[in-house]
Order: structure tokens, then C-alpha cells, then sequence
């Protein structure tokens, strides 16, 4: 797949998708396998390839699939959370292509726990649970990276900043910290770890509504203990999925090896 062929009809959601996988690419080594939700579009596959990485697409719609192992990926029809889980790849991206939910919230988390980098998108207006947490942190300021600098921030109800902002106070406060200056030093060394970044583009479908996203090295995210499994059935059948894409990425990188062998001289 050429890189006309790869690039998704609307360019401003093109320049995100660059966006996301330039924050993967800095966070996590060469070589490394990413899993993304694989939506409308089989562009990851080429976005990840041209950085050195291995991608995984994984959806419940089996169209989304079809297109993205045609593009020369790997694909698994599956819940995210579950291959997330199983395969345990070193960075996501979570193109919700909805707002935040109770499940896409809770992917994020389990993600956290599991993943070196989380790149998660969401559609600000049209969510309850977003809504909430924005009221709940108000107009606070937050922090973001921008070239390795500092810089500070206000949320202005942002859904990544917000979901960023409420998880953060969370880890601290889950220390069981009161002494502020020790706060301080635990958020600091956070910030330092995480160094979150954060992106806003207008919905080409839904004119007026904006996505809003967050990229974090997520060590040290999670509050959550991760998601129980309710159907052994399903975790079964997750497993088997899992290690078919796993067994076709070794595959894949075993092709890259043969192909780049250093020739050696008898």
C-alpha cells in the first residue's frame, strides 16, 4: 500500500492519525507492536510501518477487519479491552470515534495498566460521562508537554485533558498523601514519567463538535485494578485470537529479519 492509498479522505483526521503515531514512535522502541482500533481506514498499518513499528488492528466489525489485513495487517475481530489484555502490546491507539463512556473509560484504564503509551481519542458534546468529569475539574489548569517543555494549560473542557487531569489527581491522592510539598514531588515525578500531550481537531461529520485527545507513558496512570472477566467462554475465545495474532506478527518480524540478514563473507 502506497502512501496515496493509505491516507485517510479527511485530511485534518490524516494529520492526526500522524500526530498519534509520531507520540507512539517517541515513546516506545523500534520494533515495538501497537494495537489500534481499526474504525474506517487501513492507514495505520502504513503510519506504522514507515516509523519501524508492528500494528495490530483489532474490531468487533468485521468490514473494518477485511480492510485492514487487505492493507497487509494483522487484524483480530474482538473487544479491544480483551486483545489488550491477551497480546499485551506495547503502545494503543484508541480512536474511540465516540465520547467517553463507562466501557471507553475503562479500556483506557485497563490499557494503563498493561501498556507502556496510551493514545486515546474522544468526540466532546455528545457524552454524559465526559460532561460529568468536566464539571467535576471545572476550568483548572493543567500541564502538557510541548517539546519537551512545560507548558501550562487550561482544560476548557477538553476530554483528553480532562480525562488526564482527573486520573493524575487520582494517582496522587491514591498515595494517601496530605503534606502538599509532598504532593507536589509525587505529581512532579509523574509529569516527568508520563509527559502528556494533548491534540483537538473539528469533526468532519458532526460540524460545530471537536475530538479531543491525550497521549501519556502510562506506567504509572492506573488507579484501576483492570477489568474482570464475566464469560470464561469469551475469555477462551479471546486467547485463541490472541495467540493467531501473535503467531502471525512473529511471522512478520521473522520476513523483516530475513530480509535485512547482514550478508556475511565465508
Amino acid at each position: 500500500m502506497d502512501d496515496t492509498q493509505s491516507r485517510y479522505s479527511n485530511a485534518t483526521k490524516a494529520t492526526w492519525r500522524g500526530w498519534a503515531w509520531n507520540q507512539v514512535a517517541s515513546r516506545v522502541p523500534r520494533g515495538s507492536t501497537v494495537m489500534v482500533l481499526c474504525g474506517d481506514t487501513a492507514a495505520d498499518e502504513f503510519e506504522a510501518r514507515k516509523r519501524g513499528l508492528y500494528c495490530i488492528g483489532v474490531d468487533v466489525k468485521q468490514d473494518c477487519i477485511e480492510a485492514f489485513r487487505e492493507s497487509g495487517g494483522i487484524a483480530v475481530k474482538d473487544k479491544v479491552h480483551r486483545q489488550i489484555g491477551m497480546i499485551k502490546p506495547e503502545a494503543v491507539i484508541l480512536d474511540f470515534m465516540g465520547g467517553i463512556t463507562p466501557m471507553s473509560y475503562g479500556t483506557c484504564m485497563y490499557a494503563a495498566i498493561t501498556c507502556r503509551c496510551i493514545v486515546a481519542n474522544f468526540l466532546r458534546g455528545r457524552d454524559r460521562q465526559g460532561s460529568d468529569i468536566c464539571d467535576a475539574v471545572g476550568d483548572c489548569m493543567t500541564v502538557e508537554y510541548v517539546k519537551n517543555r512545560v507548558k501550562h494549560t487550561r482544560i476548557n473542557r477538553h476530554r483528553g485533558k480532562a480525562f488526564w487531569f482527573n486520573e493524575w489527581t487520582n494517582c496522587a491522592n491514591s498515595h494517601g498523601i496530605v503534606k502538599t510539598e509532598e504532593v507536589q514531588e509525587v505529581c512532579n515525578k509523574m509529569l516527568r514519567q508520563m509527559k502528556p500531550c494533548f491534540y483537538s481537531y473539528p469533526s468532519k461529520d458532526s460540524p460545530g463538535l471537536y475530538y479531543d485527545s491525550f497521549a501519556v507513558s502510562s506506567e504509572l496512570l492506573s488507579t484501576s485494578e483492570g477489568i474482570q472477566w464475566a464469560d470464561i467462554r469469551r475469555v477462551k475465545a479471546s486467547k485463541r485470537k490472541a495467540a493467531a495474532a501473535k503467531a502471525l506478527l512473529t511471522m512478520k518480524k521473522q520476513k523483516v529479519l530475513d530480509k535485512y540478514k547482514p550478508f556475511v563473507m565465508n
